[in-house]
């Protein structure tokens, strides 16, 4: 069949003729609509959301190790320590390892932490900063402590990292 003949038939078919409008509607609609999710997602703004979530999630796990240890495994929780901080505080941290490790072992520590709330107050882009807030549940045996706490995070790389922790009000 030729391709004019088949154009005067589906002209000729009412039915045809709009089904196929709407399929072309259709596609055009999703072609653009694809077009433009792409673009929002592919965005500055996009871009930086997702590095904001990134270091609100790193440094609040971060957070969670830093007030993390049992005297058991203390050597090993010195070094997820070590590698969830940077700068004057994993110098003291490392640097003061055996001392670290024999208070929680003269001790018999066990605590472990949750955050259980976290934003970002400020995220330096070009930088590499940000400023994390956070409440700490920290378990101590029995006791449970509730801290609200101010964390500098650096980034290293693709990760984050903190810096320096510090209580609010203190």
């Amino acid at each position: 069949m030729r391709p004019v003949r088949l154009l005067r038939r589906v002209a000729r078919d009412r039915t045809v003729a709009v089904l196929l409008a709407v399929a072309v509607i259709a596609t055009v609609s999703c072609a653009g609509l694809g077009w433009r999710w792409w673009a929002v997602a592919h965005s500055e703004p996009a871009h930086n959301a997702a590095v904001r979530d990134t270091a609100v999630r790193e440094g609040t796990r971060a957070l969670e190790v830093l007030h993390t240890i049992d005297h058991r495994t203390a050597a090993s929780d010195l070094d997820a320590w070590a590698r969830v901080t940077s700068g004057e505080l994993h110098g003291r941290l490392t640097g003061d390892r055996k001392r670290h490790i024999d208070r929680a072992g003269d001790a018999e520590t066990v605590a472990t932490a949750t955050v259980t709330r976290s934003a970002l107050s400020e995220l330096d882009l070009e930088g590499g900063t940000a400023r994390l807030l956070a409440v700490v549940d920290t378990d101590v045996g029995k006791e449970q402590r509730r801290s609200t706490l101010i964390a500098s995070l650096v980034r290293k790389g693709e990760r984050w990292t903190v810096s320096n922790v510090q209580a609010v009000g203190s």
